[in-house]
């Protein structure tokens, strides 16, 4: 404790934020060990989407000073390794978080002191427009403050590199060496943002680019051909307090969508999220206003985005005027079969075309994307993953058509390679009216789908993981299943564990093992009869054990769907319990 006691003494010393240097002094004031060791323990580091954390003082919490070191280390990399970075310069965009418009400056700051432009786009804004950004002015890098859908006390850091994706191994853990080589923040580079304006090192961005943004999304998005006197239909948004409500009209507007209901309680910006106790969409509480406000206008469609419009969330209205909300995947294969089928029936579906998920999404865009002929690529969790995978078949030949993640995140256009949940939005409107204009919902379009391909029904369960102690037992736990997988869950028998983390695939009918051909990361899967699976991955943004289960069943008469739903999800209800059970001592 005496070490972690002399390097919190010493980031005293350095701190350059008042806040965060009046909190350290108040916990070794008060000699709260506890607390020292969590901020002094392990050092934030890229995870799934870029650094996140708690904000606060010391190198494991989310801060001015961390901030500025990160930054020190990426200008270190890219002068060393990118072509031009210093005059092609790096995008900089923050959200509206607690912090963002402090944490950006420093960003700016130090990359100037490097010597490399800054194209700051001053104003919050979302994390798609920072990617396309990227791309669009040709620069070396980008950097997005953000901390996308987490609770109001995070923020964090995500870093595009010049291919518009965001980095991967090796680069991260480069960035990651090289900040922790700097012994003090006497060493991190430094102007003020007035000497780098004089001196042409921060720049603003083009005073058209949103316009270019949205001009890329009618490129990619399809824009209807409807009838004349094809209904308008009336959707409910919400940008969750985000940053994405501009975009947004802007794109709908522009679309001749009319009857846009925004939820006028969320719609500033607002870092505290006053009205959700999480701003993640995924979470049917932050759905609660918009939910409300449909069910009084008669909306038939909700669609919201997360805190940097990344992600996009919705819920539909039945036939009979229930709302029933739509799942990542089921999004995610509505908007892939519809691409894939309006290239296909415009004569621009590509002979090299692929799609992209991760290996805990369902099963069913593979069997779309076989019926057009084209390939389903499986990465692992995270959108960087799909853009950098997306690029080397593209290298190899390939045309990227879509990819998209369970977790509400969809990637429906090239000139954005990160998930864009403005574009998906769009898109869903468009396919909502369409079948409103033939008298059908997207459930009933859905229905189509599973009718064809196959009913595949998905479910998350969440194990939130309140300490370190919790995580080792649950690391011990996948160990173990590892190392002796269960014969049979929940009655199905275990065919196949593929584990991630050890690179291997075990199959139990032949006995062997096979080479996983993905990169270690620490999922493990169970392939179970009757196209059962359940996925265990730890959160790589929060502090959870994520435990992704699939059922599905193959495709029969549309008069029996209805029973093979009630089915599967009888199938599903047994392994979640299951799950529960099992996982049950972590969370107690």
């Amino acid at each position: 404790m005496n070490s972690l006691l002399e390097q919190a003494r010493l980031w005293l010393t350095e701190d350059p934020d008042p806040e965060t240097r009046s909190e350290l002094q108040e916990l070794l004031d008060s000699d709260n060990e506890p607390a020292i060791a969590e901020r002094f323990g392990p050092r934030l580091d890229f995870g799934t989407a870029g650094i996140r954390g708690v904000l606060g003082a010391g190198p494991g919490r989310m801060n001015r000073a961390n901030v500025r070191l990160v930054t020190a280390g990426l200008a270190k990399v890219l002068l060393e390794q990118v072509p031009g970075a210093a005059a092609r310069g790096v995008v900089v965009g923050r959200d509206a978080r607690i912090l963002s418009p402090e944490l950006a400056s420093d960003v700016c700051a130090v990359l100037a002191g490097s010597g490399i432009r800054v194209h700051s786009l001053e104003d919050p804004g979302p994390t798609p427009l920072l990617a396309f950004a990227v791309l669009e002015l040709g620069a070396a890098a980008g950097v997005m403050i953000t901390a996308s859908h987490n609770p109001p006390e995070y923020n964090g850091y995500k870093v595009y590199w010049e291919n518009g994706a965001q980095i991967i191994p090796p680069f991260d853990r480069e960035v990651s060496a090289a900040a922790a080589g700097l012994r003090s923040l006497a060493e991190v580079p430094w102007t003020d943002l007035a000497s780098a304006r004089s001196r042409g090192l921060l720049v603003p961005p083009p005073s058209d680019l949103e316009d270019r943004y949205l001009e890329s999304l009618d490129r990619y998005t399809f824009p209807s051909a409807l009838p004349a006197g094809a209904p308008d239909p009336l959707i409910v948004y919400t940008p969750l307090h985000g940053v994405a409500l501009g975009l947004v009209a802007r794109v709908f507007e522009r679309r001749g969508f009319r009857r846009l209901r925004v939820v006028a309680a969320q719609a500033q910006p607002d870092g505290r999220f006053p009205t959700v106790r999480f701003p993640n969409p995924e979470e049917s509480d932050a759905l609660g206003f918009a939910l409300e406000q449909a069910r009084v206008e008669g909306a038939v469609l909700v669609l919201a985005n997360d805190p940097d419009g990344d992600r996009l969330a919705a819920i539909v209205r039945d036939e009979e005027g229930s709302y029933q909300t739509l799942t990542g995947d089921q999004i995610g294969c509505l908007l892939g079969h519809h691409i894939l089928a309006s290239r296909r029936d415009t004569g621009r579906l590509p002979p090299q075309g692929f799609v992209v998920n991760t290996i805990v999404s369902s099963n069913l865009l593979a069997r779309i994307a076989e019926s057009f002929g084209v390939r389903c690529e499986r990465v692992l969790t995270g959108l960087k993953w799909i853009w950098n995978r997306a690029l080397e078949l593209e290298a190899q030949g390939g045309a990227f058509l879509f990819g998209y993640e369970e977790a509400l995140g969809y990637s429906v256009s090239p000139s954005v390679r990160d998930k864009d949940g403005i574009s998906a939005a769009i898109l869903l409107a468009e396919i909502a009216r369409l079948c409103a204009a033939e008298g059908r919902t997207l459930l009933d379009r859905l229905d189509e789908l599973y009718q064809e391909f196959g009913v595949f029904l998905t479910r998350q369960v969440s194990i939130q993981l309140s300490s370190l102690l919790h995580l080792e037992r649950t690391q011990l736990l996948l160990g173990r299943l590892r190392e002796n997988p269960p014969d049979e869950v929940a009655g199905k028998l275990v065919l196949r564990l593929c584990d991630w983390q050890g690179g291997r695939i075990w199959d139990r009918q032949s006995g062997r093992n096979s080479v996983a051909h993905l990169p270690s990361s620490q999922v493990l899967q169970l392939d179970l009869e009757g196209d059962c699976r359940i996925s265990f991955r730890p959160s790589g943004t929060e502090p959870k054990l994520k435990v992704y289960l699939e059922a599905s069943e193959p495709p029969d008469g549309l008069h029996q769907l209805a029973a093979a739903k009630r089915r599967i999800l009888t199938v599903l209800d047994h392994l979640e319990a299951h799950v529960r059970g099992l996982l049950g001592s972590i969370a107690a």
